[in-house]
């Protein structure tokens, strides 16, 4: 029995030890966490947002977070509305699939998201723009 214990106490000990000797490969726009994610962010005159990518498997993404818009309300040119576009590099991967949408009844519009998208490589960075619909 003691021999289990401490059989199980050392391979505990050497698991914790190559989880803190794993190294870090933050992209230059993102954050990288312990499980791969990265963490964008995005702001310009349209807007703001932050999100987290996260590899699901193949080419296959999670994403999740929030756009948001302050931009003011125009009766002569709406509908105004704001999607970010995700890149790999200097590679345009597509839009992040989700649109925030100027109102008039408030003073700032906001969407959160979470959904899987497919990409042909991990996102590193992301603009906000304007979504012609």
């Amino acid at each position: 029995m003691n021999r289990l214990a401490r059989s199980l106490a050392v391979a505990a000990t050497a698991g914790s030890l190559t989880l803190l000797a794993a190294p870090a490969s933050p992209a230059a726009t993102s954050t990288a966490t312990a499980s791969s994610c990265a963490t964008l962010t995005v702001a310009n005159k349209f807007g703001d947002g932050r999100f987290t990518v996260c590899p699901i498997g193949g080419t296959s993404y999670q994403l999740s977070g929030y756009i948001e818009t302050s931009m003011p309300f125009n009766f002569l040119d709406n509908p105004q509305c704001y999607t970010f576009y995700l890149y790999a590099g200097s590679t345009f991967l597509g839009d992040g699939g989700t649109d925030v949408c100027v109102t008039d009844t408030a003073a700032t519009s906001k969407t959160t998201f979470n959904y899987a998208r497919t990409f042909s490589a991990m996102p590193t960075s992301a603009t906000f723009v304007r979504d012609w619909i």
